[in-house]
């Protein structure tokens, strides 16, 4: 077999393995962003997915495959506070974009804006820690490492945020 060959014939695999990593993440990784972009920067959000997956591209195979989803999350992650950033500087837009909430049952979509509206009062470090630990199932280790903080910090923001959003229901 040629370089030429070999090299086409690992592109390829390469491709394939981006492909099946991309069909299983995307959802939840859309998901993420959406959360760490909040409602004010939810008409970004197929930008942001869209670099982020590019940038995940350009730099795939990533070192470590059983971590491929944390690495995955942190590009996600990365990308999200760049806009935050990248916002900062510009001017508000009033678009907000798309309905996540949008789903063919009336009283399911409701209750999911309403969950929205009170994950979007949270301040962002404390809707990331939740939403990764109460939708995503991530462990308090994993938030850690993607939000760049010690456990005992993720622990305190999780807690933060569930007594808030008790009080806010109680309401």
């Amino acid at each position: 077999m040629t370089e030429l060959a070999r090299g086409a014939s690992a592109a390829s695999a390469d491709g394939a393995a981006f492909e099946a990593a991309h069909a299983e993440l995307v959802a939840p990784a859309t998901r993420y962003a959406a959360v760490i972009l909040g409602a004010e920067r939810h008409s970004a959000l197929a930008d942001v997915m869209q670099d982020v997956w590019t940038r995940a591209w350009a730099a795939w195979p990533p070192a470590q495959m059983e971590r491929r989803d944390a690495w995955l999350f942190r590009i996600v992650r990365n990308r999200c506070l760049d806009e935050h950033r990248r916002a900062r500087r510009l001017p508000r837009s009033l678009d907000t974009g798309d309905d996540l909430a949008a789903t063919d049952d009336p009283e399911a979509s409701a209750l999911a804006e309403e969950a929205l509206r009170l994950l979007a009062g949270l301040p962002p470090p404390l809707r990331e820690a939740l939403w990764l630990r109460a939708v995503d199932d991530r462990s308090y280790a994993d938030i850690a490492a993607l939000q760049g903080v010690p456990i005992g910090t993720v622990m305190s923001r999780i807690h933060a945020a569930r007594r808030r959003l008790s009080r806010e229901l109680g309401r």
